[in-house]
């Protein structure tokens, strides 16, 4: 593919993670205080004075308030595990699960957290939150006294390599692009240093990264637009913005359906936690990789393009990931009777 001296679009998105420090859990747990059942304390109704009658009277109210207590228990448990969920939008405490990104009309590549170790938490049946084999009064299952390893360790770690990896590998093409265009002399084919980032929801995804880079110490580029202006578009394309405007919001998912781009898989970012947990980190990371595709496809649309092949068409990208000729598989579709029509740069 030829570059040109336009600054490259770079296409981004990613998965994030609860936070894996047993503390912060432990911390949402106290927030929300274990039910009192206090059956000593039921007293029957005062006008009964039949003993038979009282003691089915406090029976009922027993197993009533026990119910109750039940449910308040089920209900606690339910709300430590939303307030714990919640923590995976916040690059305080969240963590990156995978990145995705692709350059200009390049195939998409991902990474993910390959160190990972998931912490989790059961319920014993007073309510109280157990580790899987202690009850620690902490509200923690902690993986690592499972297996030996740091929960939290191994997953900050697992951080630093993904961002390292991403920054560098961004740079690195910036400045294979930026050497070629030397060695052709041809000013017009310079490239420019710095891409314009383009996401959904772009002021999450970017400060999200800012936020886990600074944590973790990780150097980030010069070029990173964590305080970019919302209208400075040399910098920073939000699909979501570009389409519902300033102050509005507008999934995904329903752009896609909006403008005719397959839509998503049944995966969503609500799944991505429990996924990671039942050890299903390829389905996240295929989930982060389409979501790219599709991050791509709106933003040509409202640019006046196609979606390009590779976004719509799996056998397409992978030929073009195994550096495969697509004009060759385009005519074969075509002599087929499929129907694409090829438009040069991998348009449809």
């Amino acid at each position: 593919m030829t570059k040109t001296a336009a600054a490259p679009f770079l296409y981004c998105d990613i998965e994030t993670l609860p936070s894996q420090d047993p503390q912060i859990l432990a911390d949402i747990e106290t927030r929300f205080p274990l039910p009192v059942l206090d059956l000593d304390g039921i007293r029957p109704d005062g006008r009964l004075k039949d003993e038979a009658k009282i003691a089915e009277d406090l029976a009922k109210k027993r197993d009533a308030a026990v119910a109750d207590h039940a449910a308040a228990l089920e209900k606690r448990l339910a709300n430590i595990d939303e307030a714990y969920r919640k923590t995976a939008l916040d690059g305080s405490s969240g963590h990156l699960a995978s990145i995705a990104w692709a350059f200009d009309e390049e195939v998409v590549v991902a990474l993910d957290n390959e160190n990972c170790r998931p912490i989790d938490y059961v319920s014993t049946p007073d309510g109280e939150l157990e580790d899987a084999e202690d009850v620690t009064g902490q509200g923690l299952t902690m993986f690592d006294e499972l297996f030996g390893h740091d929960c939290l360790d191994d997953t900050l770690d697992g951080e630093r390599e993904l961002l390292t990896k991403f920054f560098g590998e961004i740079e690195e093409t910036l400045e294979v692009w930026a050497g070629a265009a030397a060695v052709d002399g041809s000013a017009n084919h310079a490239i420019p240093e710095i891409p314009v980032i383009v996401a959904h929801h772009a002021d999450f995804d970017i400060r999200f990264i800012w936020q886990r880079a600074i944590a973790l110490g990780v150097p980030v580029p010069a070029w990173w637009p964590v305080n970019a202006s919302k209208y400075a578009s040399d910098r920073v394309q939000d699909t979501m913005v570009m389409w519902a405007g300033h102050g509005n919001r507008i999934g995904l998912d329903r752009l896609c359906r909006a403008l005719g781009v397959a839509g998503k898989t049944d995966m969503d970012g609500s799944m991505v936690w429990d996924a990671v947990r039942e050890g299903r980190i390829a389905e996240v990371v295929e989930y982060n990789r389409g979501d790219v595709r599709r991050l791509r496809s709106v933003h040509r649309r409202m640019r006046g393009l196609n979606p390009l092949l590779i976004d719509i068409d799996p056998a397409a990208e992978r030929i073009a990931s195994s550096g495969g000729n697509l004009d060759t598989y385009v005519v074969g579709q075509i002599v087929a009777g499929v129907g694409l029509v090829s438009m040069g740069e991998g348009e449809v």
